[in-house]
């Protein structure tokens, strides 16, 4: 399962000050909700953009429960699961142009996430019907704009997003919900 932590750090001061090295497992498990039951399995790499050219190689903070032995990874809120392209980067690009050099840098991939959105919102439409509902059916830029104004930037929405409902702003990952019985005996096939 995967944890998206909110930081008030940017990606390259992250990289530079080894930040992944203070991650604090959760006080419980996410899986099991016991309590002080994490401690730390390792880290996992993965590229980021960054603000000028190149990527950037962020290490992500992975726990195990001692009680349930299933694994959690915390994500620095600037960066998206399963995305190379940072939060911020993507908030620039759906505000629109003028864009940025950073935004046009990855606009082939920004595009494809925007797609992702548009497909993935009558889900987002159907799961967050409370906070939605103001925006029309279907309106990709009006429920954006709604979504993230209840939580005030794409990283605490998405964020609010995996650890409510176990979903991204652009879909739905395996890493994101706990595995029940029903998974674990399609595992064992």
């Amino acid at each position: 399962m995967q944890l998206i932590y909110a930081i008030d750090i940017d990606p390259e001061k992250y990289v530079a000050e080894s930040f992944h090295k203070r991650m604090l497992p959760p006080a419980e498990c996410p899986h099991c909700y016991r309590v002080k039951t994490l401690w730390g399995l390792g880290y996992y790499s993965r590229n980021l953009s960054r603000m000028v050219r190149g990527a950037l190689l962020i290490l992500v903070r992975r726990f195990r429960c001692r009680c349930c032995r299933k694994t959690v990874s915390v994500l620095p809120g600037f960066a998206q699961p399963y995305r190379f392209v940072q939060n911020r980067t993507i908030e620039k690009y759906v505000r629109g142009n003028p864009f940025s050099d950073e935004v046009v840098r990855h606009l082939d991939l920004l595009s494809q996430y925007w797609r992702r959105f548009r497909i993935w919102l009558p889900e987002l439409e159907r799961t967050l019907g409370h906070i939605l509902k103001r925006a029309p059916p279907n309106d990709p830029f009006t429920a954006w704009r709604f979504l993230l104004a209840v939580h005030g930037n794409l990283a605490l929405t998405t964020q609010k997003l995996v650890a409510g409902f176990q979903i991204t702003p652009f879909g739905r990952y395996r890493c994101h919900r706990p595995n029940g019985p029903e998974e674990k005996k399609a595992g064992e096939r």
